[in-house]
């Protein structure tokens, strides 16, 4: 299997280890097999990248990616004289080297529709950012991850003070590549064993509320289709 040391771009890129995805293919032999289209380092605004090719990133010093940190490779295809795709792997930093996340979107219409990640390793549970005055449920934190196309929950949240009440108490947000395109409600399990309800909303806000004075609430079982 080739290495990223044989396939340097613009003599940047130097690794003892290649980058694979899960089928065992080399990303480096990937971009080899169209090496008149890699066209290297890219640093600054996504928005202005339409040139069709293959690119390193550090998403330290990129703009408009859906990741802040880490590194990847950016793929940019035109489909027609004015639409693009771009589409993002983004790798681990811990070995093996593999492809944690593939995020894309599309520029159509003259302009950007947002980012949409259609890939996460199926191991990779993220903490959820929980709003000020909500903490982990009986020291079960609230993770989610995307699997298959599909966001999963799971995890316990209580309030740091008080239970909750039939109103709808927002206590989290999920993040963009993340979120239903619509509110979606689900019936999940509280401190009362009668039941809660959880509702999704298109921004990615996590609200609940409970008939019953609930002292936490459980996401578990919570799932939907981002695609």
């Amino acid at each position: 299997m080739a290495s990223l040391q044989d396939t340097t771009i613009n003599g940047v890129l130097t690794a003892t280890e290649d980058v694979v995805l899960n089928d065992g293919t080399a990303l480096s032999d990937l971009a080899g097999k169209q090496a008149g289209l890699r066209k290297g380092v890219f640093s600054g605004n996504m928005d202005t990248c339409q040139t069709p090719g293959w690119y390193y990133c550090s998403f330290g010093n990129v703009s408009s990616s859906p990741y802040t940190n880490g590194y990847g490779f950016l793929q940019v295809l035109q489909c027609t004289g004015s639409s693009w795709v771009q589409i993002i792997y983004r790798c681990r930093t811990s070995t093996p080297l593999v492809i944690g996340e593939i995020s894309l979107r599309c520029y159509i219409n003259s302009a950007w529709v947002g980012w949409r990640t259609i890939y996460t390793a199926d191991d990779t549970w993220t903490n959820l950012p929980l709003a000020s005055n909500f903490e982990a449920g009986e020291g079960r934190t609230p993770q989610y991850r995307l699997n298959a196309g599909r966001v999963e929950l799971k995890g316990q949240v209580s309030r740091t003070s008080g239970n909750f009440t039939s109103s709808s108490a927002a206590f989290a947000s999920l993040p963009v590549g993340y979120r239903p395109t619509e509110t979606l409600m689900f019936q999940v399990g509280d401190s009362s064993f009668s039941g809660a309800r959880v509702a999704i909303l298109a921004t990615g806000a996590l609200q609940a509320n409970s008939a019953n004075n609930s002292s936490y609430i459980a996401l578990d079982g919570i799932s939907f289709a981002i695609n």
